[in-house]
């Protein structure tokens, strides 16, 4: 399981969130927890989240990068 989660405040809830991987748009993650069972090597890279509020003038903002290593699993 690969779980990772962001948390916003400031601006203008509701928030919308976008997760990329590598720097390309992740299809389906798009609360503030990302979550994929059975992470596979494919899933290893650097991931961020743009998170935008819903302001008139929406800004947005993306969280610092978490780099992701998958291991084989053991036994």
């Amino acid at each position: 399981l690969l779980t990772m989660s962001v948390s916003a405040n400031g601006g203008t809830p509701p928030y919308k969130y976008a997760w990329k991987k590598d720097g390309q748009p992740v299809d389906g993650q798009t609360t503030d927890t990302f979550s994929k069972p059975g992470a596979q090597s494919a899933d290893a890279g650097k991931y961020t989240c743009v998170v935008t509020d819903s302001a008139e003038k929406a800004q947005s903002v993306t969280s610092v990068e978490c780099t992701v290593t998958v291991s084989a699993a053991a036994g």
